[in-house]
């Protein structure tokens, strides 16, 4: 059986007063999800402190593999704690844009209730050092 999801789009759109936000369904919502979760830092969500990850913190680092040890691993946790419809399958890094202060982090994930994989990439911004 598969479930259709559907949330608010983030940031909350509303296309005209008294009209309900606009909304995502799908396995796009996943994907939104994913986002937000790695957008959020930890301790940012009065109400739930452990919600999101540590990505912030990799702004300004030299990217070695022991960084992208690092990254690779909060990104799971993350995942993991606070994406329950998905099961986390790879994160891979593509450093080709790390000169132009971009890392893309490739993340592979099965959907639970349909089995079905999905990647998803989400740019880490940096910082030049």
């Amino acid at each position: 059986m598969t479930t259709t999801y559907t949330s608010w789009y983030f940031p909350p759109t509303f296309k005209k007063p008294g009209v309900s936000p606009e909304m995502l369904s799908g396995e796009s919502s996943i994907d939104q999800s994913i986002y937000v979760i790695l957008n959020t830092s930890l301790g940012e969500r009065l109400l739930d402190e452990s919600y999101g990850s540590h990505l912030s913190e990799y702004l300004f680092e030299h990217m070695d593999d022991m960084i992208l040890a690092d990254i690779r691993e909060d990104i799971a946790r993350a995942i993991e704690t606070h994406e329950p419809r998905v099961t986390l399958e790879q994160i891979q890094f593509d450093t080709s844009d790390i000169y132009q202060h971009q890392l893309n982090i490739d993340i592979r994930y099965q959907v639970e209730d349909s089995s079905e994989l999905r990647t998803m990439t989400y740019p880490l911004a940096l910082t030049p050092v």
